[in-house]
């Protein structure tokens, strides 16, 4: 399992009770599933990529601390240097496969990511069935009817249009 986005103790601070460790797991799925990398906290990974024959590879991560080595399918070193946006620039084209070593991720989760892990874990444990109430009173009859979420906001643990434009800044291309 990867390290979470939240410690506990920040979990139950917004939430005030612990919550089941796969509840945040899921949480944090949705949220790291739809940026399209961990965004937090930092780690070391080695990467196998496709170079196309150009002087660009894109690396899935939007905040590069460090590359450590760029490999050849041959294990001969290629030289590069990397934005921390992810863009990594070798200094000629290559065509094939790069094992590519490096540390990316924020150090703390950023507050706009935490905040949107909260809500949805907030969400899935108040509401796992994700279940909408409507109640609708005319005269003496009142009428209340419960429904799943909207096809966009699917169950508890789908992201609102409000979290998911929070969440761009930090979303892969």
């Amino acid at each position: 399992m990867a390290d979470p986005l939240l410690d506990n103790a920040d979990v139950v601070d917004w939430l005030g009770a612990p919550v089941p460790t796969f509840s945040q797991q899921v949480a944090e799925g949705a949220v790291t599933g739809y940026c399209g990398w961990h965004v937090a906290p930092e780690r070391t990974e080695t990467i196998r990529v496709q170079a196309t024959g150009s002087r660009v590879v894109l690396l899935p991560s939007l905040h590069i601390v460090d590359v450590t080595s760029v490999l050849d399918d041959n294990g001969d070193p290629v030289k590069f240097t990397c934005e921390t946006s992810g863009v990594l620039r070798l200094w000629a084209p290559h065509t094939g496969r790069l094992a590519v070593t490096y540390t990316h991720g924020y150090a703390e989760c950023p507050d706009g990511v935490a905040g949107v892990v909260l809500s949805v874990l907030g969400r899935a444990v108040t509401n796992p069935r994700g279940l909408v109430q409507a109640q609708e009173t005319r005269g003496p009859v009142t009428r209340s009817e419960s429904y799943g979420a909207s096809a966009n906001e699917i169950g508890a643990t789908g992201l609102l249009a409000s979290e998911r434009a929070v969440l761009d800044r930090y979303r892969l291309p």
